[in-house]
């Protein structure tokens, strides 16, 4: 609208709208490239958690709120998760899901920011919530890096510039010392466990901190990956499938081979995560290890 004004000042000819392609909601990630999570990202495996946790707590998805925030975490806007409502300034996640609730939203309100922003602009916000005891949910995905702006250690890594002395910062102590009542923190590659928590911290009244900590796998070495495969005999295929790898979790190492109609993954992009493994009804996503088929 601005642009067309000042063009319109100037005495020249509005350009034509550009055209937006609206994706659909549930686009299967192998009809297009989606801006997603890396392979292994254990951001993938938190959202995955965080799903499980609503739909167990009695709320449909589409009616609970998640604030997101700057960073790799608001990559669970998109496909196939469809989560976070918002993003707009660091740290501006916890504040808007305490305007959510002071509006009325009686649904589960979620808070989801990286380590990164919630040292850079979130603790006051999280203060503010702990004093008016505000029911909300704070979820914390802490990989130790500014992954999207250059992978930056955030104060959370040990790691420290040239010649300085390693003071890693916590993320659990200050919520603590901020009075939060109920904090928490879980691995979030045991998705059941990380589910629970988060269910946990859903249901109890008042503000509740989880953290899920895993390191970022775009800085971890790949020598000790032992990627998954799909074994093809046990594959029935993503038309005949009850519950699709592919749609469930969206991970860029899984695509479709078109001539059989069956799930593949590049083992060179695997990160050995695990998450797409318990999706798969057949059994069928397997690695293999010793001679023998390992689940995980």
């Amino acid at each position: 609208i601005v642009d067309e004004a000042w063009t319109a000042l100037r005495g020249e000819a509005v350009r034509p709208p550009a055209l937006v392609v609206e994706v659909p909601r549930h686009t299967p990630p192998w009809s297009g490239r989606l801006l997603t999570f890396c392979p292994g990202c254990p951001h993938r495996s938190s959202y995955v958690a965080l799903e499980k946790a609503l739909e167990a707590s009695g709320n449909p998805l589409e009616e609970c709120v998640v604030t997101g925030d700057v960073g790799c975490t608001i990559l669970g806007m998109n496909p196939p998760h469809n989560l976070c409502r918002t993003e707009v300034a660091m740290g501006a996640s916890i504040a808007l899901a305490q305007g959510f609730v002071y509006a009325g939203v009686k649904r589960p309100v979620v808070a989801v920011l990286g380590d990164s922003t919630f040292f850079h602009a979130a603790i006051p916000a999280l203060l503010n919530a702990a004093a008016h005891n505000v029911n909300l949910t704070v979820l914390v995905l802490d990989n130790s890096y500014a992954a999207m702006t250059g992978y930056q250690p955030s104060p959370s890594n040990p790691r420290t510039l040239a010649d300085a002395v390693p003071n890693p910062l916590s993320i659990e102590e200050l919520a603590r010392a901020a009075r939060v009542r109920r904090v928490r923190k879980a691995l979030p590659y045991f998705t059941r466990r990380l589910s629970r928590v988060l269910r946990q911290a859903i249901e109890t009244p008042g503000v509740a901190v989880v953290i899920a900590e895993a390191p970022c796998v775009a800085r971890l070495p790949r020598s000790n990956v032992i990627p998954f495969t799909v074994r093809p005999e046990r594959c029935v295929g993503v038309e005949s499938c009850s519950a699709s790898c592919l749609e469930q979790i969206g991970c860029p190492a899984m695509d479709l081979d078109e001539a059989s109609g069956k799930a593949w993954i590049d083992t060179d992009r695997c990160a050995g995560c695990g998450l797409c493994a318990p999706t798969c009804p057949t059994k069928a996503i397997r690695r293999r290890l010793g001679g023998r088929w390992w689940r995980t």
